[in-house]
């Protein structure tokens, strides 16, 4: 998706206790490849269910994908979630 260009302060989320089977479904629901990384293509066509712009998608897999590496892990695939 978007290539960052500077440094940009990391976010951090971690789930409530009570939220995380929720959160970690999302996770599984998006990881079609089960490697436990999700790129931009499966990011695009799963976080495109939220009916978000483009746009604003792009910006957030930006800041979530701090330190950038094209993928989503499970932490910052989560941040990505909450900021969604």
């Amino acid at each position: 998706m978007a290539q960052g260009g500077g440094s940009m302060p990391s976010l951090s989320y971690n789930p409530p206790p009570n939220e995380l089977g929720y959160y970690e479904g999302l996770f599984n629901a998006a990881d079609i490849t089960r490697s436990g990384l999700i790129g931009g293509k499966d990011a695009v066509a799963f976080f495109s269910l939220s009916k978000l712009p483009v746009d604003l998608l792009k910006n957030i897999w930006t800041m979530a994908d701090n330190p950038q590496s094209n993928s989503l892990d499970r932490r910052k695939f989560f941040i990505a979630v909450r900021l969604i």
